[in-house]
């Protein structure tokens, strides 16, 4: 009683506007993050299809024809980003290699006293 008055306090209809914006609260944030998974995923796709499109039209096919490494062509790719100069040949046999070695310097030990 407040000024000689009643008041009628109604809890249930606030509760109940609570429990209706969690739901649709709920939903927004679903959506969003759904929608937002497969646009990440569409973008990752695209951007993966653009980066490997020199490797599908010219590397590929030339990995393709080659039947053993010995048959490899090493000849220059044409592309946009070629310097001019071809990779050199690799050895076919690399077993053959020379072995070298650093000179050793002779050093003379003391005995101790």
């Amino acid at each position: 009683m407040i000024d000689k008055q009643y008041y009628s306090l109604e809890i249930g209809k606030n509760i109940q506007i609570i429990s209706g914006f969690k739901q649709a609260i709920k939903i927004i944030s679903i959506a969003t993050i759904l929608f937002v998974l497969i646009m990440t995923i569409l973008f990752d796709i695209g951007i993966f299809k653009y980066l490997l499109r020199p490797l599908n039209q010219v590397i590929i096919p030339k990995l393709k024809t080659t039947t053993t490494p010995e048959s490899f062509d090493y000849s220059e790719l044409k592309t946009s980003t070629t310097t001019g100069t071809a990779p050199a040949k690799v050895a076919k046999n690399t077993t053959t290699a020379k072995k070298t070695t650093a000179p050793v310097k002779k050093t003379t030990v003391l005995p101790a006293k």
